[in-house]
């Protein structure tokens, strides 16, 4: 539900705190001023913001669902399929229910606690978005040494089972057709 005119809080149920990572503390203390039930949790979505950033909703149940996806658009549920979700809960109960969410969604939930979420996330930028970067850079390189970088680049992205981006080229390689 936005919030950009109020929140108004329902009786139970979790509330997914769907804001930019800067926002994310302001947010959990402009609701923890409401009266939000104790029976309500509150979720952030960010990769890499711990779970103090919920600490003004404590003592409800706080946590982070962080799907290792991109979503530059609006999609429908089926673009969870096959991904994985960063969990964290501060309550076993809370986790449960993120973990059961994320696999009826068709992704695969991982553990991810704040020691471990900046590296995660830092992983996942690089792993997707160096690659792409890479493979565009590679294809405005004179085009022996671009060959050489993409038959580096290429097979090592499709193994990893990366979502790469389209390659633009006015070549095939390895079965696919770049284009300009």
């Amino acid at each position: 539900m936005p919030a950009r005119n109020g929140f108004k809080a329902p009786a139970s149920g979790i509330v997914f705190l769907a804001v930019p990572d800067a926002a994310i503390a302001a947010t959990a203390e402009r609701i923890a001023s409401s009266d939000a039930p104790a029976a309500l949790s509150f979720v952030h979505l960010s990769g890499a913001t711990p779970l103090d950033a919920l600490a003004p909703l404590r003592p409800r149940a706080i946590g982070s669902f962080h799907p290792m996806q991109s979503f530059p658009f609006p999609r429908p549920p089926e673009a969870f399929r096959g991904i994985t979700v960063a969990v964290d809960a501060s309550t076993p109960a809370l986790r449960r229910r993120l973990n059961a969410l994320a696999r009826r969604l068709g992704a695969r939930p991982k553990a991810v606690g704040d020691v471990q979420r900046a590296a995660y996330h830092a992983a996942g930028a690089y792993a997707s978005n160096f690659v792409t970067v890479m493979l565009r850079e590679a294809v405005l390189l004179p085009m022996p040494l671009a060959t050489v970088t993409l038959t580096v680049y290429w097979p090592t992205a499709v193994k990893s089972g990366a979502k790469v981006a389209p390659c633009v080229a006015p070549w095939k390689f390895a079965g696919c057709t770049l284009h300009e």
